[in-house]
């Protein structure tokens, strides 16, 4: 078995669009640590972050964080142990005020 750590996945979140930052690769399991949400501008924003199973959608029963607050030139991590299958997600969405305002990023590790 081996164990990478590494950025598994970082994009900016725009439009109020929801957008994936991470797929888990066939045959390995991914291993969130820390998600970082980066606010590049000059107004305070929000980011929802989801852990979508393989083939689903992001929705109220997947979350992992509902419109946490991002402040100004500013940014908010997370120190956590998601554990993703092959296919599963982490997608984030933006209130669409704020939607070009964030990147979040993602480090862990794959084990295959």
């Amino acid at each position: 078995m081996a164990w990478l750590e590494k950025k598994l996945g970082q994009s900016k979140v725009t439009s109020g669009a929801t957008v994936t930052v991470y797929t888990c690769p066939a045959a390995t399991v991914g291993i969130c640590r820390v998600l970082w949400v980066n606010n590049v501008k000059t107004t305070a924003a929000t980011a929802t972050l989801y852990h979508v199973p393989a083939g689903g959608a992001a929705a109220l029963s997947n979350q992992l964080t509902n419109e946490i607050a991002v402040p100004l030139k500013d940014f908010t991590h997370i120190y956590t142990w998601v554990v993703l299958s092959a296919s599963d997600t982490i997608q984030a969405t933006a209130a669409v005020s704020s939607s070009s305002n964030l990147t979040v990023t993602i480090y862990g590790a794959e084990v295959t």
